[in-house]
């Protein structure tokens, strides 16, 4: 089985065509956050949607959540199951959610994930709409991240947003130029970073590809094999 990452997808299916010839039936795509195919408040749509996907893609699509998904959807289409060692939200054959706080091992590499962020644009959305409040990254999602990679050196962590003490030069490289002190998903995550022992950590949700620092690197438009 092999291995890709890449950043947002905000449900372009544009995107995921361009991949047919390039990723077969032993491939998965681990999306990190803001998927985008589960959005409309409809199950039949949703699940119309979820079959042709099915149907289109040899490969398997793994998403970590961001913060513009529908979660109650998302939860009425999931069944828990196990999945390369941790638990998994399975929507169809071939999508599955990764949960916070739970790590994998793919390929001999230990990876743990943690979904979630604050939306910065939740005064042009509606909740239960357009926006969910189980888009933050909560109390409970850091201890049980925390636990179960205690004692543990992961290879990889799998976000969708940075941590808090990242913020200012993500904002720097996104040419943004607002000061604001970092969201509580941030400061969530800078808990984790505290704590964690890791060689890599990939996130999305700003919209760039760019290395960062040694251990961190931004995803959006690339397909990064691990």
């Amino acid at each position: 089985m092999n291995y890709y990452l890449t950043g947002d997808l905000h449900g372009e299916g544009r995107r995921l065509a361009n991949l047919i010839d390039k990723l077969d039936e032993n491939d998965t795509l681990i999306v990190l956050g803001d998927f985008g195919f589960i959005w409309d408040n409809s199950l039949e749509l949703e699940r119309t949607m979820l079959d042709a996907l099915e149907k289109a893609l040899p490969y398997t699509i793994a998403f970590v959540d961001g913060n513009h998904e529908n979660f109650p959807m998302i939860q009425e289409l999931e069944t828990i199951e196990e999945w390369n060692g941790g638990r998994v939200g399975r929507i169809s054959k071939n999508i599955i959610h990764l949960l916070r706080g739970e790590v994998y091992n793919l390929n001999g590499k230990k990876v743990g994930v943690c979904g979630g962020a604050d939306s910065i644009d939740i005064s042009w959305r509606t909740q239960g709409i357009s926006w969910w409040p189980e888009e933050r990254i909560g109390i409970q999602d850091v201890q049980n991240f925390l636990e179960k990679t205690k004692h543990t050196k992961l290879d990889l962590v799998l976000t969708h947003d940075c941590p808090a003490f990242l913020v200012p030069l993500v904002k720097i490289y996104s040419n943004i130029n607002e000061l604001s002190e970092p969201s509580v998903s941030q400061q969530r995550l800078q808990e984790i970073y505290n704590e964690t022992t890791f060689a890599k950590w990939y996130f999305g949700h700003w919209h760039m590809d760019r290395q960062l620092t040694e251990q961190f690197e931004c995803l959006y438009n690339t397909i990064k094999p691990i």
